[in-house]
């Protein structure tokens, strides 16, 4: 995980304000900067921040097509990823139509992706219990531990970049 540093931030400063930072300063930024690290150690980790910024990751991919024509960036397979991701943690189960719905794609371009991310060892489809024609979508536990770790270095660079501007 990469760490915050304290001498870009100084560096930053004198450079952009012109003057050296006094030593009281440089002191409440030392210690600013220890702060932001604990801060930093303790959001990585931990499956409330995971999910939160999945969630978010999730959304901004949504606000875009309001934006930009949605070909320009389709990308269903990691978009199934982050919606069952985002409900991992509730033992929610996502039929292969809410999926398709959900992340804005024909049922046939979800369930092509489906299948392949099934293929890969990524999702696991259920039979629905009490009706047999609905399939339920989860991701493996393998799967899981893979976001958890992408989301815990997405947190640490976001992190890392307060100090680094």
């Amino acid at each position: 995980m990469e760490q915050i540093s304290n001498t870009p931030l100084t560096d930053g400063l004198t450079s952009q304000v012109g003057i050296a930072p006094s030593d009281q300063t440089r002191q409440i930024l030392s210690e600013l900067i220890v702060n932001l690290s604990a801060i930093q150690s303790l959001i990585t980790g931990q499956p409330i921040f995971r999910r939160s910024f999945a969630s978010k990751t999730y959304s901004v991919r949504r606000i875009r097509s309001r934006f930009f024509p949605e070909d320009l960036f389709a990308d269903p397979a990691w978009d199934i990823l982050l919606l069952l991701y985002g409900v991992e943690q509730s033992r929610e189960r996502l039929s292969v139509s809410a999926v398709a719905a959900s992340i804005g794609t024909p049922q046939t371009t979800a369930l092509r992706w489906i299948e392949k991310l099934e293929r890969e060892g990524m999702l696991i489809r259920q039979k629905h219990p009490t009706d047999r024609r609905v399939s339920l979508l989860s991701l493996s536990e393998e799967c899981v531990k893979r976001m958890d770790r992408f989301f815990d270095s997405a947190l640490s660079v976001q992190l890392s970049t307060c100090g680094n501007r």
